[in-house]
């Protein structure tokens, strides 16, 4: 529990540094301490005043009523200064909240954006959502609501132990001595409650990654009929959830009901030993008066703060995991230094004896060298894990190579923005990825002044264009993550017409018409060549349907290149390369369907290969 009091506490120095316009906190805290002047004075002004009224009745004289009406204008007076002030300041003070809040938030989105993709693999999605929303949200609610009301608090609470010790220093020691009690207790409640707050953020984005899973997989758990294991597990989380939550309120609990216990204990003892003092002549019925006045303006706030506590500890322990999340180390990347807008560009690409570790001291990628010459169209084919799809993320620099070099139009990519190079190169990937908007949005998202007439162009040439027409609202048809207007083929002719408009001259096709039907993918892979044609393009397949058509196809094994062959110079069912590249078909009945099988021998076996696929 060290680690997590220290990360509190640099929390709280942190959001002092970090805070906006410091002056007018600075304004708002003197604010709040002639607030607190105000009210600790009216106490002992009224208690003057009933001091007065005694003395002239024992004394049988007459009241000044002049003196009494200046005294009740002075409490009037100093009781609309203490409450006006503290409603100016809470509002100022909310305001200022409000600014970094909204600073924070810009910068968790900033950070989402450009966070390196080996930071976000390693992270679970319900912990990310945890930190980018949960937390957020409890540190808002502790910023902008808690923290106003527990500064508040602290001021008036110290102001009013000053002005109880002036009056009766024996007396504020009684009281004070009781509510010492509570503070103690508090103390002793509070790890308690830290601990709890921790699981219960854990379990929070535990149950978000369960939701995540069964939202973005329900059509897999409804055909494995699993709707009831999952079910089972979520409401084991929720059960556990609930243990800490109720927990967490008996300790909340706790800390009220030890307050007003303490408080009224500390009511019941000034009552008392006044009594005594009184009847002994050593305190006046109004200094009586006015320490009362001062225990219930010392109660109130001390209520606000042991109530206030434990949103306070969730609150930091949120903004320690924000912060945890906004410090991250990026890997280091040199400023760029080249451009590829000085000079002509050419869309070709070389790996040139590339190293390559997704673990440290775990070698994935050995002096891995290969091109993709200009207007050429590359195939790269492999078992899953072979290192097809890394290959792409190294050429868009989603992850840094660790030795060698990657060249783009013959620069190398740590050379150039990275946002300069993603853009001159066009992705469709195997899973269409459509985001909320309209289909028009969608559509340019690579392109977003593009017109109507461009957008409709980029739909007919993947044939789509009557589909969309179809949708109740046309192209203005609002789509999500998950829409059920469009089938799993029409969302990715929607991401191909994407890239279609963006008119790349370098394209990668990961498996880009993997979810489509067979007529479907024949008028896609039309679409395709045309794209394709004087274009430089990388294609990463299964089916030889999708790269018969390739001027060269690269064999990737355990993250190396293990051969690579010239397609055409290919005859179907004859092995050229004498060891890894064999080229087959097998006849079904109603079409011809040709495969590329990855051997480990040089002779051929069609009819025991038939079965397998790149």
């Amino acid at each position: 529990m060290n680690t997590e009091k220290k990360n509190r506490r640099v929390s709280v120095g942190r959001i002092i540094r970090e805070m906006p316009n410091r002056k007018a906190l600075l304004l708002s805290v003197i604010l709040l301490i002639i607030s607190a002047l105000a009210l600790v004075t009216a106490p002992r002004v009224s208690g003057k005043l009933l001091d007065y009224f005694s003395e002239t009745i024992k004394a049988g004289g007459t009241l000044d009523a002049g003196h009494v009406l200046r005294t009740c204008l002075l409490l009037a007076l100093l009781y609309a200064l203490g409450n006006l002030t503290v409603g100016f300041v809470n509002s100022r003070f909310a305001g200022i909240c409000q600014t970094m809040i909204r600073e924070l938030r810009d910068r968790i989105s900033r950070k989402l954006l450009h966070t390196s993709i080996r930071n976000l693999d390693s992270k679970s999605t319900g912990d990310m959502q945890a930190r980018v929303t949960a937390d957020v949200d409890n540190f808002s609610f502790m910023l902008g609501y808690q923290a106003p009301i527990m500064i508040q608090a602290v001021v008036q609470v110290v102001f009013v132990v000053i002005a109880m010790l002036l009056s009766n220093w024996k007396l504020a020691l009684c009281y004070l001595g009781m509510m010492a009690v509570s503070f103690v207790g508090l103390r002793l409640l509070s790890p308690l409650a830290n601990r709890y707050n921790i699981r219960q953020v854990k379990l929070q984005a535990e149950m978000a990654e369960m939701i995540e899973d069964t939202y973005s997989n329900h059509l897999i758990i409804k055909s494995y009929g699993a709707e009831e294991n999952c079910l089972k597990k979520y409401d084991e989380t929720c059960k556990r959830f609930d243990k800490v939550y109720v927990r967490m309120r008996f300790v909340m609990t706790m800390f009220s009901t030890l307050t007003f216990t303490c408080d009224y204990g500390a009511y019941l003892l000034t009552c008392l030993f006044g009594a005594i003092m009184m009847i002994s002549g050593s305190m006046t019925i109004g200094t009586f008066q006015a320490f009362i006045f001062f225990g219930n303006l010392f109660s109130a706030p001390f209520t606000m703060i042991t109530g206030g506590f434990a949103v306070i500890i969730s609150g930091l322990n949120s903004a320690s995991r924000m912060y945890e999340f906004l410090d991250e180390e990026e890997p280091e990347v040199e400023p760029p230094t080249d451009s590829l807008k000085n000079g002509t560009f050419v869309p070709c690409a070389s790996f040139e004896k590339v190293d390559f570790r997704y673990v440290p001291n775990t070698p994935f990628m050995e002096q891995v060298s290969f091109a993709f010459p200009e207007g050429t169209r590359t195939a790269i084919v492999g078992p899953s894990g072979s290192g097809k799809t890394s290959v792409i993320n190294l050429l868009m620099r989603f992850y840094e190579i660790q030795g060698g070099r990657i060249t783009l139009s013959g620069k190398d990519i740590r050379t150039l923005p990275t946002n300069e190079l993603r853009r001159s190169i066009g992705m469709v990937l195997q899973d269409p990825w459509i985001f909320y908007g309209t289909v028009a949005e969608n559509i340019a998202y690579g392109k977003p002044d593009a017109t109507m007439e461009e957008i409709i162009q980029a739909a007919e040439a993947v044939r789509c264009h009557l589909a969309i027409r179809k949708l109740p609202d046309g192209y203005n048809t609002i789509l999500g993550g998950s829409t059920e207007w469009l089938s799993a083929g029409e969302r990715q002719l929607v991401a191909i017409a994407r890239c279609i408009l963006a008119d790349p001259q370098f394209l990668i096709l990961d498996e880009a018409t993997s979810q489509l039907d067979i007529s479907t993918e024949a008028m896609v892979n039309e679409a395709l060549d045309k794209l394709m044609n004087g274009r430089t393009s990388v294609v990463i397949a299964h089916r030889l349907s999708t790269i018969e058509s390739a001027d060269q196809i690269l064999y990737m094994e355990n993250g190396n290149i293990r051969n690579s062959v010239n397609y055409p110079n290919c005859d179907l069912g004859v092995c050229t390369t004498g060891g890894r590249i064999g080229i087959f078909h097998k006849n079904q009945p109603s079409m011809i369907t040709q495969f590329t099988q990855i051997l480990g021998a040089s002779d051929v076996n069609i009819a025991g290969m038939a079965n397998k696929s790149l």
